[in-house]
């Protein structure tokens, strides 16, 4: 839209270097009735604020170098009483103080939940604007789909209950041998799993039926998987629906375009059955799409029934604040996880920390015996990894694969 020409829709300035990101923004708020202004970096967002007048930001604090945080002090130079969603997967205590201080409030991690998102919108435009001004964001323009309910025990004609229906599950990969391994694995544990073996079949499912979870590869023929979930947003077929990405090509470049798009996690192949299903299981829960994981305050196990790197994974894709104490003979290990992973690991000898950071970590995972025990609060403890999971993980197996046979 051309500066100065006057329009009845609210405005919303888009500030974020990943044009995935912007489109997907985009797409989501003018589908309600939104006019959104995109940019890509800090000079382009200054100088669109001088030029035009908006009832909304929506910024990435990671800007190519440069920081979002730059928009809100411009924003309070000006004296411009604009709202700001701050957006970041990686959150530092420091920028969340520093925002605070600067009267930003609304702090978003990516990846974000679609739905959310829009509420948030919803809720920063009302004062400004006026309901009446923009109906789209109260009723979507689009008419409303099928959302999943919760699983509830229905009445039995003897008068008892029957138990939930299994939460159902999508496959869509385009070699058949995988998706129908997929599928039995899943369907071994107790879920409805369905296959699609090309991205518009998938494509097809997902428009005419609802699903609690959807497993995606990447590279398929005539629409690779994270074009396809980009297009899913776009048009707001899955919003509430976790998507996971098991794919031979989990780069951190593809794993940043998936969290971008609001991915909920990626996987490798080649995977290791109980780890999918562990991570199926977490991701199920995690959303509210099928039986609840125990709770964490009174969580044990033994390590004989899960390894290692299977509690790791399956803790992370929980996005809770855990700690996780593995016992094995005198030693303890410490594992530390909040919303954005895992960030601590110590090993304790005779009461006193032996080991931390990386080093503890990769001793911890080759553990195969002892009991661990799960523990959910609000962890304080102090960062000593800053690499993501998968990336230590990787580590460990290397150098697992370099260690001397029978040692």
């Amino acid at each position: 839209m051309e500066a100065g020409k006057a329009t009845s829709r609210p405005r919303v300035l888009v500030v974020d270097d990943e044009a995935v990101v912007r489109n997907l923004v985009e797409a989501i708020l003018e589908d309600v009735g939104v006019e959104c202004i995109l940019v890509k970096d800090v000079g382009s967002a200054l100088a669109s604020l001088d030029a035009l007048t908006f009832d909304l930001v929506v910024t990435d604090v990671q800007l190519g170098g440069r920081s979002g945080i730059e928009v809100v002090r411009h924003l309070v130079r000006r004296k411009l009483a604009v709202p700001v969603i701050a957006m970041s997967g990686t959150w530092t205590a420091a920028q969340r103080l520093e925002m605070q201080g600067l009267g930003c409030t609304d702090m978003v991690e990516k990846p974000f939940n679609v739905g959310g998102f829009l509420n948030l919108v919803r809720k920063l435009l009302a004062p400004a604007v006026g309901a009446s001004s923009f109906s789209g964001l109260v009723a979507p323009s689009s008419a409303p789909r099928a959302v999943p309910a919760p699983a509830v025990a229905s009445a039995r004609p003897d008068g008892g209950t029957a138990a939930p229906p299994p939460p159902r599950i999508l496959v869509v990969d385009d070699d058949a041998a995988v998706a129908r391994l997929v599928n039995e694995l899943l369907s071994e544990e107790g879920w409805s799993v369905v296959e699609a073996h090309h991205p518009r079949d998938g494509f097809r499912r997902m428009s005419g039926e609802t699903f609690d979870l959807v497993i995606l590869d990447i590279l398929m023929p005539g629409e690779d998987g994270l074009t396809l979930l980009g297009r899913l947003r776009a048009l707001r077929l899955i919003d509430e629906t976790p998507v996971l990405f098991l794919t031979a090509f989990a780069s951190e470049e593809n794993r940043r375009r998936a969290a971008a798009l609001g991915a909920a996690g990626m996987m490798a192949k080649p995977f290791e059955a109980r780890e999918l299903a562990a991570s199926v299981r977490a991701l199920l829960s995690r959303f509210g799409r099928g039986a609840p994981l125990a709770s964490p305050a009174t969580t044990e196990g033994s390590l004989s029934d899960v390894r290692v790197t299977d509690l790791c994974r399956m803790v992370d894709l929980c996005g809770r604040s855990l700690v996780a104490s593995i016992v094995q003979g005198p030693e303890i290990g410490e594992l530390v996880f909040d919303s954005r992973g895992l960030t601590h690991a110590a090993i304790i000898r005779g009461g006193v920390e032996a080991a931390a950071g990386e080093p503890a970590f990769q001793e911890i995972v080759r553990w195969t015996s002892g009991r661990f025990y799960l523990c959910r609060g609000d962890v304080k403890r102090r960062q000593s990894l800053s690499r993501p999971l998968e990336e230590l993980l990787r580590t460990a197996r290397n150098h697992q694969a370099e260690r001397p046979q029978g040692n």
